[in-house]
């Protein structure tokens, strides 16, 4: 760095640095459990038998899945977030070209199926589509949308490509613990221009909570006087 950028540092000041900071201490070695009657591996016989899942992280993010028995890279995504959106769309892909697999390997699976159930039921087993995070309802029902007429909140989430756009109007009774939420749009392909007149038309100048990942469909829709604000990450 001093040759190249000119920097008025020599080795000596680096090594200090070096030690203040203990880089130079030995890292203790982790602690291997041994197996008396070690099980031999199994390997996969057929193709789509077994998949594995693995986040890297370089100067981007790139998730993949992997057939291990060809060795070959069914679905890839990029991403500059730390948000769960591209690892789902990236499994969905491969479900879509080739089926599910019978086995699917990743890091945290094993510990999700043990600490959430549901989620792992949801996420893993067929349900990941729609319900990829946050809280899975299952004692829910049809019924009157909001019968004491508490205050409505509205939401919305953009669709990706054949993802479809939603907005959703929700009312929370917290005496009786009962959520109230009404469907108001649930459509693929829509056009930033249609989103902005199904809002006003839907919502007039209530307030919008949107998803914060399209700040710039945001300001957009910003721009065509939708009263329209990004969640707080």
């Amino acid at each position: 760095m001093r040759n190249v950028k000119g920097f008025g540092w020599n080795h000596k000041r680096v090594y200090r640095i070096y030690c203040d900071l203990a880089l130079n201490l030995r890292i203790k070695p982790r602690r291997r459990l041994k197996r008396n009657a070690p099980e031999p591996l199994k390997e996969p016989t057929k193709p789509n038998q077994v998949w594995s899942t693995d986040i890297t992280y370089i100067r981007m993010g790139r998730g993949f899945m992997m057939d291990w028995y060809s060795r070959c890279v069914l679905s890839w995504r990029i991403s500059n977030s730390m948000d769960t959106h591209f690892c789902v769309e990236c499994l969905a892909e491969a479900i879509e070209r080739y089926g599910k697999p019978a086995i699917f390997n990743s890091d945290q699976i094993e510990q999700l199926e043990k600490s959430n159930p549901k989620k792992y039921q949801h996420t893993i087993l067929g349900g990941w589509l729609d319900k990829a995070e946050g809280v899975v309802f299952t004692n829910w029902k049809f019924g009157a949308f909001n019968p004491d007429n508490l205050q409505t909140s509205f939401g919305q989430d953009f669709g990706f490509s054949i993802d479809p756009t939603t907005l959703v109007e929700v009312a929370i009774d917290k005496s009786k613990r009962i959520i109230y939420v009404k469907e108001h749009l649930y459509k693929p392909k829509l056009t930033t221009s249609e989103i902005a007149v199904i809002n006003k038309q839907v919502c007039g100048g209530n307030l919008i909570i949107a998803d914060s990942a399209e700040p710039r469909l945001i300001a957009e829709l910003q721009s065509q006087r939708c009263n329209i604000q990004p969640t707080l990450s």
